[in-house]
């Protein structure tokens, strides 16, 4: 019986963040191309350049509000339970995505940008999950295991996605199909989610605290905890600078449409259904610490085969291999967080380390989105720079019996 329990439980959080995923990404690979094209979005007078720092501030306004969002619901989470500030959470998105799509047919880009805020204000699927993962993980290995397919469901959700959102922005398909499509679909899937979340996720925080956090994250965090916060949001700068500025080195070295762009998006998504595939193996031979490093190093050397690629098909080749270490290096990184705190305080601190995710690709969007104008390439050797950064960090981590 405990073991159906499980994986009910599993099975539950695997579809949450399949499905919200699913909705975050199939908009995601669109906000580069409605901006940039000149008969969309944008007045058509409006300057490359202007676009560029606008397509940085729109892309950023997600992550702005996951930033105020994520810590508090992470701990509302470990006081009043996941299942209740997961419901609460999911109603709001629906009509945000709503706005978003009132916003691209009726031309109002004010709008759009507070819908994406507002959206990401309200999305704690990740945190909520992660912690629920944490939960019911009973050993090192399982946990490892565990947030391993929470990685793998929140990609498979962004591969989907830009393979949906490149389909239902396509008017040859269907006549009405346009720009704001995959903001209806989205709010349709976020409805699903939601009652999904009211028939089948259970609590798994055994029972409810009704008391304040433990003392250790009441204060400041400790050395440790902070140190490893430090070396997790340059790897985050890394992979979130990757990620959304790739659209951009498709359309101006590659000339993608936004639909190839945004299939390209999804394939880009692949290697993390098969990440997990490795963890055991990996966690046989290395520490948590070790494999952090060794993926921002690796990462860092497989971004730059992606930019002296110089034809289709050896793009392809080029962006499995990032990929799979940005796999790697996001889940070794979040066990690395959970593993520093106590049970009680799994949902606060995976909310901080949420909040170092959205606080990158707030910062590297706004960043990226003006070095953008020295070349469009530009954004990605940041990428490759911070992955770095994040190696050279972690050398100086020092373990929890040395900090005792």
């Amino acid at each position: 019986m405990h073991r159906h329990k499980h994986y009910l439980q599993l099975s539950t959080i695997a579809i949450v963040l399949l499905m919200g995923y699913t909705g975050y990404s199939m908009v995601l690979p669109i906000l580069t191309p409605l901006l940039i094209s000149t008969d969309t979005l944008l007045d058509p007078s409006v300057k490359e350049s202007t676009r560029f720092i606008l397509v940085g501030l729109l892309i950023a306004c997600f992550p702005l509000g996951q930033l105020i969002g994520s810590p508090i619901l992470g701990k509302l989470s470990d006081r009043l339970g996941r299942r209740n500030i997961l419901i609460y959470t999911l109603f709001p998105v629906i009509p945000t995505y709503l706005l978003g799509g009132l916003a691209i047919t009726y031309k109002l880009p004010y709008l759009l940008f507070i819908s994406r805020f507002l959206t990401g204000l309200f999305e704690g699927n990740v945190v909520i999950a992660t912690a629920s993962m944490a939960d019911i993980s009973e050993t090192n290995s399982e946990k490892t295991f565990n947030f391993g397919w929470v990685i793998t469901f929140s990609n498979l959700g962004w591969m989907v996605g830009p393979f949906i959102g490149a389909a239902v922005i396509n008017s040859d398909i269907v006549s009405w199909f346009n720009f704001a499509t995959p903001f209806w679909l989205a709010s349709f899937i976020s409805f699903i989610t939601l009652v999904l979340v009211m028939l089948f996720f259970l609590e798994t925080l055994p029972d409810i605290s009704k008391g304040t956090l433990s003392k250790k994250l009441q204060g400041a965090p400790t050395p440790q905890l902070l140190h490893i916060f430090i070396g997790a949001t340059f790897f985050y700068l890394s992979f979130t600078a990757f990620f959304s500025f790739l659209p951009l080195l498709l359309i101006k070295r590659f000339y993608f449409s936004p639909s190839v762009v945004a299939l390209f998006e999804g394939y880009t998504a692949i290697p993390f259904c098969f990440a997990p595939l490795f963890y055991r193996s990996i966690s046989a031979r290395l520490s948590n610490k070790r494999t952090t490093q060794l993926a921002g190093v690796f990462l860092a050397l497989s971004i730059v085969f992606v930019l002296i690629s110089n034809s289709n098909f050896n793009l392809l080749f080029s962006l499995i291999p990032p990929s799979f270490f940005i796999a790697v290096g996001t889940t070794y990184a979040a066990i690395l967080v959970s593993d520093s705190v106590s049970p009680e305080d799994q949902g606060v601190a995976l909310g901080l380390n949420q909040s170092c995710i959205v606080l990158s690709e707030a910062v590297s969007a706004i960043i990226c989105g003006v070095i953008a104008n020295i070349s469009y390439f530009s954004p990605i050797l940041f990428s490759a720079l911070f992955a770095t950064l994040c190696a050279l960090w972690l050398l100086f981590l020092k373990s929890p019996r040395q900090e005792a």
